[in-house]
């Protein structure tokens, strides 16, 4: 799913916003959603997402 948008995920998942899906991917996770995506691509030797 790199290729989505964090906003399309949360839709998906049923968040209203983005925002909201944010505030509570970081707190799950301790990084919101953006930086996680550029922590995993850089660990795995993936592209990183446009």
């Amino acid at each position: 799913m790199r290729d989505r948008p964090v906003s399309a995920i949360a839709a998906r998942w049923g968040f209203a916003d983005a925002a909201a899906f944010s505030r509570v991917f970081r707190a799950a996770y301790g990084l919101p959603p953006g930086e996680f995506r550029l922590a995993v691509s850089v660990t795995s030797g993936a592209a990183p997402p446009r």
